[in-house]
């Protein structure tokens, strides 16, 4: 608990997503499941052409960054059971 990874208490590595249940001992502290592991948001909000550091500042004007024709890295949000590689 803590600042400790402990890979059993998400869905971490697995070849797909698990029941919301699967993980009981990663239950908070308020009994809430699947917190982190399970999923990833592929969103269209823009990133840059660099993987490694963001072309836009925070906070952004969604005119700047929400450009769907852009071909570039976008960002991802939430936790997923397996890392997605930028093509």
């Amino acid at each position: 608990m803590g600042n400790t990874w402990e890979a059993g208490r998400c869905n971490n590595g697995n070849q797909g997503t698990t029941p919301v249940t699967a993980y009981p001992a990663g239950a908070s502290f308020y009994g809430c499941f699947d917190m982190a592991g399970n999923v990833q948001e592929w969103t269209s909000t823009r990133w840059g052409s660099d993987r490694n550091r963001s072309d836009f500042s925070y906070p952004y004007h969604i005119d700047e960054r929400e450009d769907l024709e852009a071909n570039e890295y976008r960002v991802d949000r939430g936790g997923s059971f397996e890392i997605i590689k930028a093509s």
